[in-house]
């Protein structure tokens, strides 16, 4: 072997060595943080990020005040904006009647999820990407006006 090849082999061990190292002290010195073995999550917390009030656009004027979204004794529609990066509407119930309401995300060539809220504070958080989404709130009461409140973390 030519003296060249055999100092890039051990320039190359080197760098192993250093690395396994580098990790190894890593571990040991960083007690106070935890290890997250679910790096999944954590790089779709940057990749989905949470609707607005302005990514929704209500069917009627009645059907969101601000980021309160509302359905008296019917259903409220929402054409949902989408960008690069999927959005994920998370909402969180303030009043509703006995039945409580239904929430439903329909993307096209997707399918649509469903989640029933009944008690006031429950979350549903429903994730979308494609263009042309929709939810729709239907409260179960007719009675009772629905309130939801749209978080943005």
């Amino acid at each position: 072997m030519s003296p060249g090849r055999l100092l890039l082999i051990g320039v190359l061990v080197l760098l192993c060595v250093l690395f396994a190292a580098g990790i190894g002290l890593g571990f040991t010195q960083s007690q106070d943080q935890t290890l997250n073995p679910d790096w999944t999550q954590s790089l779709g917390n940057v990749l989905i990020q949470p609707a607005h009030p302005g990514d929704l656009s209500p069917s009627s004027p009645t059907c969101m005040q601000g980021d309160l979204l509302t359905a008296t004794g019917g259903i409220c529609s929402y054409g949902l904006k989408a960008g690069f990066l999927g959005r994920k509407v998370r909402l969180k119930l303030r009043s509703a009647g006995v039945l409580g309401i239904l929430v439903t995300l329909e993307q096209p060539d997707v399918g649509k999820q469903t989640k029933r809220l009944l008690v006031v504070g429950q979350e549903a958080t429903l994730n979308y990407q494609k263009e042309g989404s929709e939810l729709r709130v239907q409260c179960l009461d007719p009675a009772p006006p629905c309130r939801l409140h749209l978080e943005s973390d």
